[in-house]
């Protein structure tokens, strides 16, 4: 039986899928010692199947996966300055396992607030209600410096203001997902999550197929198609 150390006392044991008691303890990535609980079915499922992908090499892929985002060149650049330094890509080892009926939670809060996103943005670059009636400081809006103020009653084709948006999650001692913050500058993320993922699937290829993980390929496939549709004729 494959187990792993607890997450700090207080915290969310993604592992468990239960509040831990703690303490945490630092293990070797090779290292597995009897656990007090057991893990979660898609946890058992992820290190069964793994097993045969070399289970007992964990630090050895850890090494592979770091010279992997090395050769590939994936960096970051927290202020996107072409003169600043870049560095390496931060990508854990082991995925996160979001459950079916986890997503379907999360994937209906996100939505919502996606469409609270557009309808702010319609609302600052149309009537500018918000405003007009102080839920929105207009100093917030128009003193902001990527407000387009000559684009401030311009509807964009096909009435959409927001093609992509992000949302850094968290999960809190109960296990909710919470969203921590919002990004809809620009569509970066996506290659990284796609790098991540060819990335990690490389590593545990049977874990990948026999859990069935969702594809990319439609999402990416849809979000090309959506904006086709709506760019201009030709």
């Amino acid at each position: 039986m494959v187990a792993c150390a607890t997450a700090a006392a207080g915290h969310y044991d993604e592992l468990r899928g239960t509040r831990s008691a703690g303490p945490a303890s630092s293990y070797n990535a090779t290292q597995f010692i009897a656990p007090y609980t057991p893990l979660t079915r898609l946890w058992e499922q992820f290190f069964h199947y793994s097993e045969s992908d070399g289970l007992g090499h964990l630090n050895q892929r850890s090494t592979s996966l770091a010279r992997q985002i090395h050769d590939n060149g994936v960096t970051y650049n927290v202020y996107a300055d072409e003169h600043g330094p870049q560095r390496p890509w931060s990508l854990d080892l082991l995925p996160l396992i979001i459950a079916p009926e986890h997503w379907s939670q999360i994937e209906a809060g996100v939505l919502q607030r996606t469409r609270l996103l557009e309808h702010i943005m319609a609302d600052t670059y149309g009537l500018q209600t918000l405003l007009t009636q102080g839920l929105l400081p207009p100093a917030l809006v128009h003193g902001h410096p990527g407000y387009l103020r000559p684009m401030h009653g311009v509807t964009p084709v096909g009435g959409v203001h927001l093609h992509i948006t992000a949302f850094d999650l968290a999960r809190s001692a109960n296990g909710n997902w919470l969203v921590v913050s919002q990004r809809a500058q620009a569509p970066s993320g996506l290659g990284y999550l796609l790098e991540n993922r060819l990335a990690i699937s490389k590593l545990f290829p049977q874990a990948f197929e026999s859990l069935q993980v969702q594809r990319l390929a439609g999402t990416y496939r849809a979000l090309i198609d959506n904006i086709k549709r709506m760019s201009p004729e030709g």
